[in-house]
């Protein structure tokens, strides 16, 4: 079977896998009672524990912002993984009528973390509310991540909120491109730190990759492979490059399979110890 072949099967394997879930999700909006109501999930996020991050997670109870008179709680289970795909630990916690949940992910999952890898957000509403909410169609849990630099002085917390599904299944080879829009000044930054999670059970391998803006080719490029519901890191230090720091540069990615989560979270820490972490 040639690559092109393999290529064009595996595209066709994840777009009827997308429609199944969006059949699934029209099924259960139209009997909620009957096959519960339609919540995404699990969504997946990185974290980092290391010498430089701590994580926190924060939860609301949103559906009572949307229904204001109305007590529905929200159990939400977080699982946390390793940067290889082991599962680490896993906890419940009910967030009640209009109230907040923020704590350290170490806390809500009750065990020790690896530096990075990722973790899942799942949500279940109180059974008496599945009347209530069927106007609210399809839902997904609402959290955000706050990445809290340890050293403290000029780093301030980072907030990231996008988030994927999981993909429980494996994915095919299906080979992909993503290009940051964002333009990179090199001489301005002292180290990257570019992160990519694998939202899906089967081996990702690509490459990361700093492109000119004129010209798409690749100037510096670093490979990757990263195991099923992990985490790969690479870091830069621009000096080190022997590229024009002056110039503007792209971020851009391949990625052997098309997995839900294709955007690399990247840091950037400046000479002033200042840092910024965002969807790349």
């Amino acid at each position: 079977m040639t690559r092109d072949l393999r290529a064009r099967l595996g595209d066709a394997w994840v777009d009827a896998g997308r429609e199944l879930e969006r059949w699934a999700f029209r099924a259960h909006i139209a009997q909620p009672k009957l096959l519960g109501p339609a919540i995404r999930g699990p969504l997946v996020q990185l974290y980092r524990a290391d010498a430089d991050f701590t994580t926190e997670v924060g939860f609301v109870n949103y559906l009572t912002f949307y229904l204001l008179d109305a007590d529905i709680g929200i159990t939400v289970t977080v699982t946390a993984y390793d940067r290889d795909g082991r599962r680490l630990g896993r906890g419940r916690h009910r967030v009640g009528r209009k109230q907040a949940l923020q704590r350290p992910l170490a806390e809500l999952v009750d065990g020790p973390l690896d530096a990075h890898g990722l973790f899942t957000i799942e949500a279940a509403y109180d059974p008496k509310a599945i009347d209530i909410i069927a106007f609210l169609g399809q839902t997904a849990p609402q959290f955000m991540t706050l990445f809290v630099p340890t050293a403290g002085g000029a780093a301030a917390p980072q907030l990231l909120h996008s988030h994927k599904v999981l993909q429980r299944s494996a994915v095919p080879y299906s080979p992909c491109r993503w290009q940051s829009p964002v333009i990179e000044r090199l001489a301005a930054v002292e180290t990257y730190s570019v992160f990519v999670i694998n939202a899906c059970r089967s081996r990702l391998a690509g490459r990361v990759e700093l492109a000119g803006v004129e010209r798409a080719d690749a100037l510096w490029h670093a490979n990757y492979s990263v195991p099923g519901r992990g985490v790969g890191r690479v870091d830069i230090r621009p000096p080190a490059l022997g590229l024009p720091l002056d110039q503007p540069f792209r971020f851009a990615c391949d990625f052997d399979r098309r997995t839900p989560h294709r955007k690399p979270i990247l840091f950037r820490r400046f000479p002033d110890g200042s840092v910024t972490g965002n969807h790349s």
